[in-house]
């Protein structure tokens, strides 16, 4: 029963963890407003529990002999056809769930930074300003120029 966990933790944790590294990559996205980062965060937490308790309701109507966890086993660790549907949707559900939980904590965690960094009063990062007007770059034309060999430059107009 050991191996089955196992292969089930890592098929699972492997997707957990590429997910957690594109939350990751939006939450840092946003972090010119910590606030916001936090309640993105918070948000993208509470869209993938909602995924992962999805999944775990889908592990029992899944075909265990079509899941990542049964390729990984051995054939000398895989439980016998007649219990393999039960046993494998069982422990997949069970591992879903333990990840749901794992990210139901992390979202309550990501919207309480942001209320309380809301509430401290930062709303964006302490020495950033924004460009004004004057620090835009200015908008660029393409000039068609017969003299020159390939017939186009760049001005500036301001």
């Amino acid at each position: 029963m050991h191996e089955l966990e196992n292969a089930a933790l890592v098929s699972i944790g492997r997707a957990y963890g590429f997910s957690w590294l594109a939350i990751l990559c939006i939450i840092f996205a946003f972090s010119f407003q910590p606030p916001l980062a936090a309640a993105v965060g918070g948000v993208l937490c509470i869209i993938f529990t909602l995924v992962l308790g999805a999944c775990a309701w889908y592990a029992k109507f899944k075909k265990y002999d079509r899941t990542q966890m049964w390729m990984m086993l051995p054939k000398e660790a895989r439980p016998p056809k007649e219990v393999a549907q039960r046993v494998i949707s069982r422990i997949l559900r069970d591992t879903y769930l333990w990840f749901a939980k794992q990210t139901a904590v992390m979202s309550i965690v990501f919207l309480a930074i942001g209320i309380l960094l809301k509430a401290a009063g930062l709303h964006e990062l302490p020495g950033a300003t924004r460009a004004s007007n004057v620090e835009r770059p200015l908008p660029a034309i393409l000039v068609d120029d017969s003299e020159t060999m390939y017939g186009l430059r760049i001005e500036v107009q301001p």
